[in-house]
C-alpha cells in the first residue's frame, strides 16, 4: 500500500513535462528562494517552524493540523510566471512566486508549488474527515434529545402532527440530521387533510430545532460545530400497495367505464414527485390521440369532471392531495 508521501509524489507526474524546473536556462541571475523550495523531497515538512510527517498528520491533534493547514494556505499562495529569453524572448520555462507575507515575491520551482498545492488539498481533506467524524458524534449524541423535544412539543401542538404523519430522522454525512416526513396515505385520504401540512410540519421541526441549536448563526465556527436538521423530500410508506391494490383494481377499471373511457384513456397516471421544496401526488388521464381528435375544452371538461367524481369517493380532492399538472422531476 503506497504512503500518503508516494501518492503525492506519484500525482507529480503528469507536471515535469514540457515546463521543468531548468533555472541554468536563465539568461540573467535566477535563484530560487522560496523557503520551501524542494518540499516534495522529503515527507517530513517544515513551514514556519512547524514540523509533521504527511505520513502521520492524522496523528496530530486537531488545532495543530490547523495550525499547519492555515500556514500551508499562505505558503500556496502563488502566482505563475513565465521565464522568457533576454534577447529573443523565447519562453524557457515557468516557476511560480509567492504572494503573501514572508513568501511574498519569493521563487519557488514548478515541481515545488504543484506538490504544496497537493499537499494543502490533502492537508484540507483530513481536517474535514477528523471534523465530520466530530458531527457525526455529536449527532448521535442529539438524536435522542430531538426525539424526545418532538415527543414533548407533539403533546402540546397536536394539529400539528395529524396521525397519518411519521417523522423520521437520519443521519446524512457531515454529521447533519435530516427529517423526513413519511406519509400514510390510506389515513391521509381518510382524514381529509391538505398533504401540504407535512410539510409544514417538517419544515416547522427543523426552523425551531436550528434555532435551539444555533445553527443558522452569523458565526461560521458556531455553525459548523452545531448539529442542524436539515429536510428532505416526502416519502409515503404504502404508495405501491395503494396504486397495485386499489388504484389498478379499481379506480382504473371504473374510470375505463366511463362513456368513451376504454376507447379514449391509454392510461392513468398515477405518481408522486420527489421534491424537497414540495409534495405532489399527480393524477391524470393520459388520451389515446385518434380518439380525442375533434374534442373541445368542455369534452375535456366534462370527461375529467367524472374522474375527479370518481377519485372523490375514494378521498382524493384536487388541489387539497393530489394535482393533474405533468410536471417529472
Amino acid at each position: 500500500m503506497m504512503s500518503i508521501y508516494d501518492r503525492l509524489i506519484d500525482s507529480l507526474s503528469g507536471y515535469a513535462v514540457p515546463y521543468e524546473d531548468h533555472p541554468q536556462l536563465s539568461t540573467r541571475d535566477f535563484e530560487y528562494d522560496h523557503p520551501l523550495t524542494g518540499i516534495e523531497n522529503d515527507p517530513i515538512v517544515n513551514v514556519d517552524n512547524l514540523s509533521f510527517n504527511i505520513n502521520t498528520i492524522e496523528d496530530l491533534s486537531l488545532d495543530e493540523i490547523v495550525k499547519i493547514y492555515d500556514e500551508l494556505v499562505i505558503a500556496s499562495a502563488l502566482t505563475l510566471i513565465r521565464e522568457y529569453d533576454e534577447d529573443d524572448r523565447t519562453e524557457l520555462f515557468t516557476y511560480y512566486k509567492g504572494r503573501k507575507n514572508q513568501y511574498n515575491d519569493k521563487k519557488i520551482p514548478r515541481t515545488s508549488a504543484i506538490y504544496l498545492r497537493n499537499l494543502k488539498n490533502h492537508v484540507n481533506s483530513v481536517l474535514y474527515k477528523i471534523k465530520a467524524k466530530q458531527k457525526e458524534e455529536r449527532a448521535t449524541e442529539l438524536l435522542p434529545t430531538l426525539e424526545k423535544f418532538l415527543e414533548i412539543h407533539k403533546k402540546g401542538n397536536p394539529k400539528l402532527y395529524p396521525d397519518w404523519l411519521k417523522l423520521n430522522f437520519k443521519e446524512m454525512r457531515w454529521g447533519e440530521l435530516y427529517v423526513q416526513p413519511i406519509i400514510n396515505l390510506e389515513k391521509l385520504l381518510e382524514s381529509g387533510d391538505n398533504i401540504k401540512k407535512a410539510k409544514n410540519t417538517r419544515d416547522f421541526v427543523s426552523r425551531i430545532w436550528n434555532r435551539l441549536v444555533n445553527a443558522n448563526s452569523s458565526n461560521y465556527d458556531a455553525r459548523q460545530k452545531s448539529v442542524s436538521v436539515k429536510t428532505t423530500y416526502v416519502l409515503f410508506e404504502d404508495f405501491d400497495s395503494y396504486v397495485k391494490n386499489v388504484v389498478n383494481k379499481k379506480i382504473k377499471p371504473e374510470i375505463k367505464n366511463i362513456d368513451r373511457g376504454k376507447e379514449c384513456v391509454h392510461s392513468i397516471v398515477f405518481r408522486y414527485r420527489k421534491k424537497l421544496e414540495d409534495i405532489e401526488v399527480q393524477i391524470h388521464p393520459r388520451y389515446k390521440s385518434e380518439c380525442t381528435q375533434g374534442w373541445n375544452r368542455l369534452d375535456t371538461y366534462y370527461f375529467e369532471q367524472e374522474i375527479e367524481d370518481i377519485l372523490s369517493n375514494y378521498g382524493w380532492v384536487k388541489g387539497v392531495n393530489y394535482e393533474t399538472s405533468t410536471y417529472r422531476d
